[in-house]
């Protein structure tokens, strides 16, 4: 399961099991029933908060049923996807009231938790699990979730021993074997690993499976560990023949196992099943000029949308552009976003530069890849896989 998969199951989790916060309080007067039924229901967001937002601007309310207000506010702003309300209002909720009664389950500190790990802060996502076991020790999703995060941050033993305490409480808690599985394979457990995986899956069949096993094929593609990589692209394949990431990665995977053939069959079909998507694209014409088949993309780009990132990588290609401009529309005032371009400007120019046979500045380029690309994104693994081909070369 991938970590943006696993934060929204386990934000799932944790609200379905919050639903008494969002009852109205006894004391809450009759004219206000109405908010609190709008407050409360999650089919409208929008709704949602205007309502909660009433029950918080209106007079008489308690210190714990405006907590409640207030929690039922931030799942919604969070759900809308904007954390940093989320954030505030869950902090509002605890000020009011840190060991809520209404809350035997401390799911607001949990709540809080995860939309923390989701904006990366993980210290203050660790700080609020804690809270959250402490008031509650049998809250088995508050373990995974804290799991996770150590799992994150390289903490892989701790991990497991909070995700195997997770399935002691909750034998059927198949995001538990999912991080401990995760963890397993950080330790290099492959078998344990594969066991845990299989058991998070066979625990929730509404799951989707095409994303639990390309995230397991990409894991075990950043070890280089290319047919075990390719069993699990195949599987999602089975379960999806029309998934083009299952084809794209498979591809990938192939070309690195030195497959080249079949590499190029499946990175066409990906193609053929994301014709606006980019990435098949350029890794078809990649794939391709080392096959010395012609260039595709003057025909892709026809389906592509040219104005958006990765559009001045396209053009590096069509020759449009040189790597130097490349890297300077890479820039980005979100730090997230600019990591994320600079790092894809570096890798496909350094596939341009190895086309061209300038080996120094494409060894160069993938190193800087290597280094400072995320390593759950497809460049890190291939720019690896390309220093390992290098390397080997004479």
């Amino acid at each position: 399961m991938s970590r943006e998969l696993g934060v929204k199951m386990r934000i799932f989790i944790a609200i379905a099991s919050t639903c008494f916060l969002i009852l109205p309080p006894v004391s809450g007067l009759a004219d206000s029933a109405r908010d609190w039924k709008y407050c409360k229901q999650t089919k409208d967001l929008d709704v949602s908060i205007a309502a909660c937002t009433r029950i918080l601007e209106a007079q008489g309310e308690s210190a714990n049923s405006r907590a409640i207000a207030y929690t039922n506010r931030g799942k919604a702003y969070f759900a809308k996807g904007n954390k940093d309300r989320a954030f505030a209002d869950y902090t509002l909720a605890i000020e009011l009231n840190p060991l809520p009664a209404s809350d035997p389950n401390s799911n607001v500190y949990l709540v809080r938790g995860i939309a923390f790990e989701s904006k990366g802060d993980e210290t203050r996502a660790i700080a609020d699990y804690d809270a959250a076991i402490r008031l509650d020790p049998y809250n088995a999703t508050a373990y995974v979730s804290r799991g996770q995060t150590l799992n994150q941050k390289g903490d892989h033993d701790r991990a497991i021993a909070d995700c195997t305490e997770a399935i002691r409480l909750d034998a059927k808690n198949f995001s538990a074997y999912d991080v401990r599985g995760k963890a397993y394979e950080a330790k290099g457990d492959d078998d344990r690993a594969t066991a845990d995986f299989i058991d998070a899956i066979r625990l929730n069949p509404a799951v989707d499976r095409v994303a639990v096993y390309i995230d397991r094929g990409n894991g075990y593609e950043a070890k280089g560990d290319h047919d075990r990589s390719t069993t699990y692209y195949s599987a999602a394949l089975r379960s999806n023949s029309n998934n083009s990431d299952a084809y794209f990665f498979r591809g990938l995977a192939q070309l690195y196992a030195g497959v080249s053939a079949k590499a190029l069959a499946d990175i066409e079909l990906a193609t053929d099943f994301a014709p606006r998507s980019p990435y098949p694209a350029l890794w078809l014409d990649i794939v391709s000029k080392r096959s010395n088949l012609p260039s595709r993309l003057p025909q892709a780009i026809k389906k592509i949308d040219m104005v958006k990132w990765p559009a001045p990588v396209i053009r590096l290609y069509l020759g449009q552009l040189t790597p130097e401009a490349v890297l300077a529309a890479a820039d980005n005032p979100d730090a997230k976003i600019r990591n994320r371009q600079v790092c894809e400007a570096n890798f496909y120019s350094a596939e341009l530069a190895l086309q061209d046979g300038a080996k120094d500045e494409a060894r160069r380029l993938f190193q800087f890849a290597a280094t400072n690309c995320s390593k759950d994104v497809a460049e890190w693994r291939a720019a690896t896989a390309e220093l390992k081909a290098l390397s080997a070369q004479p």
